[in-house]
């Protein structure tokens, strides 16, 4: 039987592929792509929004009395800053999104465990919880988590990811600023 398993299994991305179109048709392909945008697109979004306020702030306190104007012109970001800024937008947006990115992490895990009585293989384990599945939509199984498990339990793991997060960020957003300054393109974009 485990023979069985094996040769039925896709080996390649091209047979995994073909699997799931077989399975699942075309939209098996974009299973998960809700919880996925429900986390990023807030992060992006709030991570831009903090890194850009805090740029504005600085230039409103600097900018007096140099010439500059709203957007900081005639003003540049010292690279200190740059990296601060873009810590402190990333530890933000890290911070309120992180919970749907638990809950998204979770409904992976449930859809590997939904596997497990269809064959997967390598699946299972003494990480995996017992009860019921999940619900099946973002906002519901964050509600479901926070009810039966308590909130706390949406940011368990969010110390250890700062660790990777902030610098990331601020790397990014300093790399960001230095070509933007590099390409001549004004300061509010």
């Amino acid at each position: 039987m485990e023979a069985n398993r094996r040769e039925c299994r896709p080996q390649t991305i091209r047979g995994i592929l073909r699997m799931t179109l077989q399975g699942e048709g075309l939209l098996g392909l974009y299973r998960g792509i809700g919880p996925s945008l429900y986390g990023i697109l807030p992060y992006a979004g709030l991570k831009f929004y903090v890194y850009q306020r805090l740029k504005q702030l600085y230039f409103a306190e600097k900018g007096a009395g140099h010439g500059a104007g709203q957007d900081g012109e005639g003003i540049r970001l010292p690279v200190p800053y740059m990296l601060a800024f873009g810590g402190i937008a990333g530890l933000v947006a890290q911070t309120v999104t992180y919970p749907v990115d638990v809950v998204r992490r979770r409904m992976q895990v449930e859809g590997l465990r939904a596997g497990v009585g269809q064959g997967l293989k390598g699946v299972g384990g003494p990480w995996q919880r017992e009860g019921p599945l999940l619900p099946r939509t973002t906002p519901n199984a964050l509600l479901y988590i926070a009810r039966n498990e308590g909130w706390r339990v949406l940011w368990a793991g969010l110390s250890i990811n700062y660790a990777k997060v902030v610098p990331s960020t601020a790397i990014g957003f300093t790399l960001y600023d230095m070509l933007k300054q590099r390409l001549l393109l004004p300061n509010n974009l």
